[in-house]
């Protein structure tokens, strides 16, 4: 009974590894769901026998389930429980396996752990006579590298698997592989060069039904409007992403879209809609990088609304969310937006120190958004603790290159600067 049981449940994961793409992934993502507990029971039986290589295949055979829910802890427990179990196992089923673990470890609490993971997997599909698995576990792998803003390297992996997916003509994972490639554009500030992938990305979904994963793209295209400086149509792209994504159930999207459009309200002058929005995010949010960068960005708003105390106790919590999952990109973030605390505080000292060790935590981070972040802090501290000529200056010549340089999203100073470049002019 416990085999036939089993059996059916590893068949069913492995046709949910096609059935979650294109238009029956909303009716096969509601169905693993639904059948979540069989599912898990399925696996731990294959655990407790050996049967390593069942145990990888069904994992393996679901993991896009947790790249459309965004449950990705949930997808490292289930993916490290079957690469724990004992028995044989066939290469390329366990090197599959070890790159969606890598991926849900990366996504949610370890980036550069899940890089290592899917670099170590990948080596071993190519050298296997499977390019099916090397292409997806490729654009698996590029999307850890892009999120832990390795983003040559992912582009390089990208254009690994865009052979192989041509040779292929996988119409879905090419649209999953161009929008990798638009993200990885966009965070270099290639503006140009990421709108037709992120086209392309939508006109491919759109021709393979997608209903599910068909909105990244347009939460892409909202992001390169809104770089381009086109706010109130990047706003109505955010405003009916989030009405889209709650429409068809996809509990990750949501708290993207509100924190994206939340700063784009307290770009345009709306703090108060913009501390609303990331109430909101923060509080739908189950991954805690989100959440992180949802608490910097309401701690911004709070500073502004006049409100010190609230926004030292929303940044000591971000640090604290960014911490558990050792993204490098957190803590510069937090101690530039700590530095915009003190100066508000009036405790100038405390803020010359914090924008500094912003900018030694920024260049170990290899992020040029949160380094960009960080010598604006210290540029800031000198033009007001000591408004001589030449820091004035600086910090205008500052403000003027980033005006004129690349747009990202991810800049929650934005309001600060205009501000004061606006009284120092």
């Amino acid at each position: 009974m416990r085999a036939r049981h089993g059996a059916y449940y590893r068949q069913l994961a492995g046709q949910a590894h096609h059935g979650l793409r294109g238009a029956a992934g909303q009716i096969w993502r509601d169905r693993l769901v639904t059948e979540s507990g069989n599912l898990r029971a399925a696996l731990d039986w294959y655990i407790a026998t050996g049967d390593a290589d069942a145990a990888l295949s069904l994992t393996s055979g679901m993991a896009w389930l947790w790249f459309i829910n965004g449950d990705f802890t949930e997808g490292a427990r289930w993916l490290g429980d079957a690469l724990g179990a004992e028995g044989p196992r066939r290469p390329e089923v366990e090197a599959a396996a070890r790159v969606w673990r890598g991926y849900c470890v990366g996504m949610s609490t370890d980036p550069a752990a899940g890089v290592i993971d899917c670099e170590e997997a990948v080596a071993v599909l190519r050298t296997s006579d499977d390019r099916g698995r090397l292409a997806e576990s490729l654009v698996v792998y590029a999307t850890v590298l892009g999120f832990g803003h390795h983003f040559d390297r992912s582009l390089e992996a990208l254009g690994e698997a865009r052979d192989l997916l041509a040779q292929a003509g996988d119409g879905w994972l090419l649209a999953a592989h161009d929008l990798i490639v638009a993200w990885n554009l966009l965070s270099l500030g290639r503006l140009e060069d990421a709108e037709p992938f992120a086209r392309s990305s939508l006109a491919r979904f759109d021709a393979a039904d997608e209903v599910l994963v068909v909105v990244s793209p347009l939460n892409a295209l909202a992001s390169i409007a809104e770089a381009r400086g086109d706010l109130e149509a990047a706003a109505a792209a955010y405003e009916a992403l989030v009405q889209r994504c709650r429409a068809t159930g996809q509990p990750i999207q949501v708290p993207f879209s509100l924190v994206a459009l939340a700063a784009l309200r307290a770009r345009q002058g709306d703090d108060a809609a913009a501390d609303g929005l990331y109430a909101e995010a923060i509080g739908c949010s189950f991954n805690t990088w989100v959440t992180a960068d949802a608490l910097v960005g309401q701690a911004a708003v709070a500073r502004r609304l006049g409100d010190l105390t609230r926004t030292r106790a929303l940044l000591d919590a971000a640090a604290g969310h960014y911490r558990l999952i050792e993204l490098p990109a957190g803590p510069p973030r937090v101690l530039a937006s700590l530095a915009w605390w003190a100066l508000a505080a009036g405790q100038l000292h405390d803020a010359a120190g914090f924008a500094a060790d912003a900018v030694e935590e920024a260049l170990a981070s290899g992020d040029p958004a949160t380094q960009l972040l960080a010598e604006t802090a210290v540029a800031a501290v000198k033009a007001i603790a000591d408004p001589t000529r030449v820091h004035v200056e600086g910090f205008l010549a500052l403000a003027q290159r980033r005006a004129r340089g690349p747009a990202y999203r991810s800049l929650i100073d934005e309001p600060d600067v205009a501000a004061l470049a606006a009284r120092l002019g």
